[in-house]
């Protein structure tokens, strides 16, 4: 029997498609295998409906309804989410019309006026080239053959939507880190020695010399390996993290910075993400408000998907957006 909090995404879009050319017997089992309490929300007529998986299952085919629409959508979330990113580290600006938008710049160390009582207050009006943001489009689609519908392997099926849920996310994410990586961005080289703790606070000290407060800071998994390992030296020693050492994770914060990881390859030219080389960035500390945005015009989209079963192979996954650079000063990568 299924927990109820765990009959999505892949699990149950493997049922649902097994469940819709499975004989009456099967068809029996794999209704008793579904949670009695599951819901499938729908919008109808502009009003969301909820109604019981298995009622529905029982009153028509899945055809009939959009589980394998949103159960899709929801599997290849399963497999984005686990590498989500560069959209929790630059703000996101979310625009929806057109394909491009124009961000004013601000400036570091900026301060107000000293004003006498009953003397009027003059306007800053920002005199700074803005950044345009023009959008672009990402797509990918899960490989999805007849053969594995004719031979039953729901499970594998479900396995490729995950899958391409993970490929457009780090595609996103590898889009963005080039748009960091190629902005000429301050840096801190630490040719080869402190290249922990005392690596990012020497980058976080040249956001601050910028007139920033770094605030967030993301990094190459070889970096978050010395991070980590700086967090327990022994066992022995009162700087020993058993907590670091269950989950294998430097933690949400460092230096009272958001902590981000990604090992994605941005494929900029001259630029290597990582931290196991001379040259290498493997992390970049930012006050991201300042440093930059993404312009998202669509998160991910499940597009070509006219017939739920008849034509699942030629669903595709989608996104719609961009990056841009305000002001390259707020902000230091840290280069091995």
């Amino acid at each position: 029997m299924f927990d109820n909090q765990k009959f999505h995404g892949a699990r149950a879009l493997a049922q649902y498609l097994e469940f819709d050319y499975a004989d009456n017997s099967r068809k029996t089992d794999i209704l008793n295998s579904i949670p009695t309490r599951t819901v499938h929300a729908y919008e109808e007529g502009g009003e969301i409906k909820q109604e019981n998986v298995r009622e529905l299952l029982l009153s028509g085919t899945v055809q009939d309804t959009t589980l394998i629409q949103t159960e899709f959508y929801n599997t290849v979330m399963q497999g984005a989410e686990p590498v989500q990113c560069m959209r929790n580290f630059l703000p996101t600006i979310t625009i929806t019309t057109g394909n491009s938008i124009q961000i004013p710049k601000g400036s570091a160390g900026a301060y107000a006026d000293d004003i006498a009582e009953g003397q009027p207050i003059t306007p800053k009006n920002g005199k700074y080239d803005p950044v345009t943001i023009t959008v672009g489009k990402i797509g990918d689609a899960p490989l999805i053959t007849d053969e594995m519908v004719k031979d039953s392997k729901y499970g594998l099926i479900a396995l490729e939507v995950q899958k391409s849920g993970r490929r457009v996310e780090n595609k996103f994410n590898r889009n963005v880190m080039a748009v960091i990586l190629g902005s000429g961005l301050q840096t801190h080289d630490t040719t080869g020695s402190n290249q922990g703790i005392q690596a990012v606070l020497e980058a976080q000290s040249k956001v601050g010399d910028k007139n920033y407060i770094a605030d967030k800071v993301v990094a190459h998994p070889r970096l978050a390996g010395k991070l980590l390992a700086e967090t327990f030296p022994s066992a022995n020693y009162s700087g020993y993290n058993a907590e670091a050492v269950r989950t294998g994770q430097v933690g949400n914060e460092l230096l009272g910075m958001d902590f981000l990881k990604t090992s994605v390859n941005p494929a900029v030219s001259g630029k290597t993400w990582g931290y196991n080389s001379d040259g290498y960035y493997g992390g970049v500390v930012a006050d991201t408000i300042n440093f930059g945005a993404i312009v998202l015009r669509e998160d991910i989209q499940i597009e070509n998907f006219r017939d739920p079963m008849k034509q699942i192979q030629g669903a595709t996954v989608t996104m719609r957006f961009n990056a841009g650079i305000m002001d390259k000063d707020a902000a230091c990568a840290i280069i091995y």
